[in-house]
Protein backbone atom coordinates (compact mmCIF):
# COMPACT_ATOMS: atom_id res chain seq x y z
CA UNK A 1 0.00 0.00 0.00
CA UNK A 2 1.38 3.40 -0.94
CA UNK A 3 1.31 6.41 1.36
CA UNK A 4 -1.25 8.05 -0.94
CA UNK A 5 -3.57 5.04 -0.55
CA UNK A 6 -3.06 5.14 3.21
CA UNK A 7 -3.89 8.86 3.37
CA UNK A 8 -7.10 8.13 1.47
CA UNK A 9 -8.24 5.81 4.27
CA UNK A 10 -7.94 8.44 7.01
CA UNK A 11 -10.31 11.28 7.78
CA UNK A 12 -10.07 14.74 9.32
CA UNK A 13 -7.11 15.73 11.47
CA UNK A 14 -5.34 12.38 11.17
CA UNK A 15 -5.50 12.60 7.38
CA UNK A 16 -3.91 16.07 7.54
CA UNK A 17 -1.13 14.84 9.83
CA UNK A 18 -0.28 11.83 7.66
CA UNK A 19 -0.25 14.04 4.54
CA UNK A 20 2.06 16.45 6.37
CA UNK A 21 4.49 13.67 7.28
CA UNK A 22 4.60 12.51 3.66
CA UNK A 23 5.22 16.08 2.49
CA UNK A 24 7.96 16.58 5.07
CA UNK A 25 9.71 13.41 3.98
CA UNK A 26 9.77 14.45 0.35
CA UNK A 27 10.34 18.21 0.46
CA UNK A 28 12.69 18.91 3.33
CA UNK A 29 15.60 16.84 2.03
CA UNK A 30 17.39 17.25 5.36
CA UNK A 31 20.15 14.71 5.83
CA UNK A 32 20.81 15.53 9.49
CA UNK A 33 18.30 13.47 11.48
CA UNK A 34 18.43 15.87 14.44
CA UNK A 35 17.50 18.85 12.27
CA UNK A 36 14.72 16.87 10.60
CA UNK A 37 13.28 15.88 13.99
CA UNK A 38 13.52 19.48 15.23
CA UNK A 39 11.63 20.82 12.22
CA UNK A 40 9.11 17.99 12.36
CA UNK A 41 8.54 18.61 16.07
CA UNK A 42 7.85 22.29 15.42
CA UNK A 43 5.33 21.44 12.70
CA UNK A 44 3.57 18.86 14.88
CA UNK A 45 3.35 21.43 17.68
CA UNK A 46 1.73 23.92 15.28
CA UNK A 47 -0.69 21.25 14.08
CA UNK A 48 -1.59 20.32 17.67
CA UNK A 49 -2.13 23.95 18.71
CA UNK A 50 -4.37 24.58 15.69
CA UNK A 51 -6.41 21.47 16.46
CA UNK A 52 -6.90 22.67 20.05
CA UNK A 53 -8.11 26.06 18.82
CA UNK A 54 -10.71 24.30 16.70
CA UNK A 55 -12.09 22.48 19.75
CA UNK A 56 -12.81 25.60 21.78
Amino acid sequence: MSISELIGKFEGELKSLVAFVEDASIRWKITDEGKWLEKFGAKVKQFYERSLEGQI
